[in-house]
């Protein structure tokens, strides 16, 4: 009788660490809101990342004092003449990664969105997508995911001119045919 309690305390142990450590969802992204002081929508409004279902995306997750390296991939995506209800472009700037003050980025943003309404803007003011999605902190973080919300492609840092021809070619592919090989 002893030797089954040991046992059902070890299984017990062994599936609440599963549980634990397991995604919330299939796709390794868990769902999170930004909203007031965690960030948001560059009008003020909150943004969950639970509007991703249903269409591949771009995710770009930028410090904002490396935007830079992530214009040529931005350029090019905006390039591609893709149907925006089947494709979004997500940019999330983690604004705690600079000593650029929040409210002059959130303006920034404001009128880029304005601009480019095809991009999604978004701040994240308290790291909370590098916690949950385990990102890279002050880096350029990209991820594609699939419609069913597999993740394609996950990247950080500044990519090669060899790298982003095959990741414009995987973004393509997922574009197009809605497969990725």
């Amino acid at each position: 009788m002893r030797n089954n309690k040991k046992i059902y305390a070890v299984i017990y142990t062994a599936a609440m660490l599963l549980l634990t450590f397991l995604p919330s969802n299939a796709s390794g992204l868990e769902d999170v809101v930004l909203s007031g002081k965690k960030g948001g929508l560059p009008n003020g409004e909150a943004w969950r990342s639970s509007s991703l279902a249903g269409t591949a995306n771009l995710i770009l997750y930028v410090d904002p004092d490396k935007k830079k390296d992530a214009e040529a991939l931005v350029q090019k995506i905006d390039s591609l003449n893709y149907d925006k209800n089947t494709f979004k472009v997500i940019y999330i700037l983690n604004t705690a990664a600079t000593v650029i003050p929040n409210f002059l980025i959130r303006g920034l943003l404001k009128k880029k969105a304005e601009k480019s309404p095809s991009i999604t803007y978004i701040l994240d003011e308290k790291k909370t997508l590098v916690k949950k999605w385990n990102l890279h902190d002050d880096e350029i973080n990209v991820l594609l995911i699939a419609a069913d919300g597999t993740i394609v492609e996950k990247h950080h840092g500044k990519m090669s001119k060899e790298y982003l021809k095959q990741f414009m070619q995987k973004t393509e592919n997922l574009i197009n045919k809605g497969d990725v090989k």
